[in-house]
């Protein structure tokens, strides 16, 4: 999982940024790519903060002695 979250690192900056250049053209034609771009680091990002949330609750088991 630690390297699930660390893979979504550049998940999410490499297609937000590039989306953001497609944006920064003012071109009309970059609409489709720019979205699909935009929408893939959103994804990413919510996919990471799930890897996150579970890395933070197995730390909570194994400090809480959960394991049996």
């Amino acid at each position: 999982m630690v390297l699930e979250l660390a893979a979504m690192h550049g998940q999410v900056a490499a297609p937000l940024l590039y989306g953001l250049a497609l944006l920064s053209t003012g071109q009309p034609t970059v609409g489709f790519a720019a979205a699909f771009c935009l929408t893939w680091a959103a994804a990413s990002a919510w996919r990471g903060w799930q890897a996150y949330r579970g890395i933070r609750l197995l730390r909570q088991v194994g400090q809480a002695g959960g394991h049996r």
